[in-house]
């Protein structure tokens, strides 16, 4: 069958200046991870004006916790999608369905272990980083929605890596810009208007998590039917997933070695107390941003490399 060139061609950047290319692809990518910042942002701020100081510290004792799990998530699909950024570029249609099908079916497994060994783990993890006594069960509070939530930030990160896949990284930040403002509404209500405290901040940042998991993939099953798997594609063929899973793995591991770093830097930046955690949560929050655009062109590159390499333009 046919594909819908329209739409899976546009996102084709084997063909042009590949600096030209690689800039349209990365822009979008780094305004979108700006948005993503903001989702934390918008927590610590409202949080702490509306809950003090501590509210600011229950968030940030855990906050490497949060990016070590979301990293390895966004890892691993980062991977996953250079197998079908390959595929796409090859043309090879039938190898893009049973990669997306793989995909689903990886990246559910891996909600699963995650949430319910994050969950299971959280108390002994949390007294293992040194957590003060007077923080302790508002950090648990937020830190348990936020991990109960992972297959929310999981799905978003899949349907956001099959889209770059295909070339197209304008959506994923629409989607996001939408999602942030759903984040700074159910920031206000949950936290000022029904006084959930943390956990409240938590709550609106999963469910917009889920919302802009939901619209992209929305967007997907509308604009790119043909693309996305049938039933006999779900028949997963074992060079298939190993392919995958060492592309996912590599990525996931090599985000994760700085977070397992800021696992330990944050036990010690709470035993030196509640100040100290508000201050350094801030300011985790500044070089996060600062790193955005690094990782939004080195994503760009993945995509751009996989795509050619599958349509074999080694030049």
């Amino acid at each position: 069958m046919t594909v819908r060139k329209d739409h899976a061609l546009r996102g084709d950047i084997t063909v042009g200046s590949p600096l030209k290319k690689i800039l349209w692809f990365a822009v979008p990518l780094f305004i979108g991870n700006i948005f993503q910042q903001v989702y934390n942002l918008a927590d610590t701020a409202i949080a702490g004006y509306t809950l003090g100081d501590n509210a600011i510290a229950a968030i940030g004792a855990t906050s490497s916790l949060y990016s070590l799990l979301v990293d390895f998530a966004s890892g691993m699909n980062s991977g996953f999608g250079i197998v079908t950024a390959q595929s796409f570029g090859a043309k090879n249609w039938g190898k893009v369905r049973r990669s997306i099908a793989a995909m689903l079916v990886l990246n559910l497994a891996l909600a699963a272990v995650l949430t319910a060994g994050s969950l299971v783990a959280l108390r002994p993890l949390m007294a293992a980083m040194e957590v003060p006594a007077a923080i302790f069960e508002d950090a648990y509070a937020y830190i348990f929605v936020i991990f109960a939530g992972l297959l929310a930030t999981v799905c978003y990160n899949m349907f956001a890596g099959i889209l770059r896949a295909f070339g197209n990284s304008r959506t994923p930040l629409y989607v996001l810009v939408a999602a942030c403002v759903v984040n700074l509404v159910l920031d206000v209500l949950f936290m000022v208007q029904f006084q959930w405290g943390v956990a409240g901040a938590a709550a609106a940042t999963v469910i917009a998590q889920a919302f802009s998991a939901v619209l992209c993939g929305l967007y997907l099953w509308r604009v790119y039917p043909h693309l996305l798997p049938r039933r006999g594609d779900f028949r997963l063929e074992g060079p298939l997933v190993k392919e995958m899973w060492s592309t996912g793995s590599a990525m996931a591991l090599m985000l994760c070695v700085v977070d397992l770093g800021s696992v330990l830097y944050q036990k010690g930046i709470n035993g030196l107390g509640q100040q100290l955690i508000v201050a350094h949560t801030a300011a985790r929050k500044l070089i996060g941003m600062l790193m955005m655009p690094l990782g939004s062109v080195a994503t760009a590159y993945s995509t751009f490399v996989g795509q050619n390499f599958g349509a074999g333009k080694m030049e």
